[in-house]
C-alpha cells in the first residue's frame, strides 16, 4: 500500500520577522476593511436616512433569515 502526501505552503515560525510582517500585513488589512465599512455605513445613513430597524431588537433578528430550508 503507498500513500502520497502533498501539502503546498510554507511554514513560518511565530518569532521570525516574515511572521511578525504578515500579522502586520493582516492588521492593516482589518483596520483598512474596517474604516471602508465605516465610510460605507455614513454614506448610506446619510443617503437614506434614519435605518427603519434600529432600536427595534425584535425586527432586526426577524429580518436577517436563512431564506432556505434545509
Amino acid at each position: 500500500m503507498v500513500f502520497h502526501f502533498q501539502f503546498d505552503g510554507h511554514v513560518i515560525a511565530k518569532d521570525s520577522d516574515e511572521a511578525r510582517d504578515q500579522e502586520e500585513v493582516w492588521d492593516n488589512k482589518k483596520r483598512t476593511n474596517q474604516s471602508l465599512l465605516d465610510k460605507i455605513n455614513v454614506a448610506v445613513k446619510e443617503e437614506f436616512g434614519k435605518d427603519p430597524l434600529d432600536g427595534n431588537e425584535r425586527a432586526q433578528k426577524k429580518s436577517i433569515r436563512n431564506q432556505f430550508n434545509f
